[in-house]
């Protein structure tokens, strides 16, 4: 993204000041801020909607939200004739030039369970709920591949819209998962959906399978705060019975 001489580096969740020569590491709340703003051009999101930044249960707080568009502001040196306006009663836009706001489409989201550093449940099935309902191709949102076990079972694992951040991470804990699953005697999972939330900071597992000639879906939310989350598999599987429906 670039607004003026203002441009946003995602990857590096980076704010560039390239007129001043000068570089701002986004805080968390900020660049969720930013990030959402950016990501739902001319569409005004509440104050909710930011809050939760693309998960169920808010993330931040409303003064977060407020005190991240002020300080985003300030260092953009815009105020309301910037591109974050704020829509009276309603929430902030990013607004493009010529062009006047709509209101948020409801958002989808997955079912996840209350905030722990693992987190399980059963809901909707992740994998569907992240596909945009905006994209012409769905099919580019996911990575699949299938992994063979021993005694001739084999597993399907999903990426859910990867990007390059989060391919390598994500085949590594594939790979990890799968000589875990290696250790069921029985294994219920026909299918797992692997994808990260907006932040970076938590891993979203849904599993599909069958027990009891019946479908099961389970969702398991691992979260890693540190810089570079790593979501060791070896960490949080005995915590979780994933040999179990």
């Amino acid at each position: 993204m670039q607004w003026q001489a203002m441009s946003f580096i995602r990857e590096r969740r980076q704010l560039v000041d390239l007129e001043r020569e000068r570089t701002w590491e986004l805080p968390r709340a900020e660049f969720l801020v930013l990030t959402q703003l950016i990501d739902h051009p001319n569409i005004v999101l509440s104050k909710h909607r930011l809050r939760c930044a693309g998960e169920v249960e808010p993330v931040m707080s409303s003064s977060a939200v407020v005190k991240a568009v002020f300080t985003l502001r300030r260092f953009m040196g815009a105020d309301e004739t910037g591109p974050i306006v704020t829509v009276a009663g309603k929430g902030y836009v990013w607004r493009l030039p010529n062009t006047q706001p709509t209101k948020a489409r409801p958002q989808r989201l997955k079912r996840v369970g209350a905030a722990l550093g693992v987190l399980l449940g059963s809901g909707v099935l992740l994998g569907l709920l992240l596909l945009d309902p905006l994209s012409s191709s769905p099919s580019a949102l996911l990575h699949p591949s299938v992994t063979p076990l021993s005694g001739g079972r084999q597993l399907h694992l999903v990426q859910v819209r990867p990007n390059e951040r989060d391919t390598a991470l994500l085949q590594r804990i594939e790979l990890a998962m799968t000589q875990a699953f290696e250790s069921c005697s029985e294994l219920p999972w026909h299918t797992v959906y692997l994808a990260r939330s907006v932040d970076g900071q938590v891993l979203n597992l849904t599993l599909a399978g069958t027990h009891q000639n019946l479908p099961v879906l389970r969702n398991v939310k691992i979260s890693d705060q540190r810089l570079e989350p790593e979501f060791e598999v070896k960490h949080w599987w005995q915590e979780v019975p994933l040999c179990e429906p």
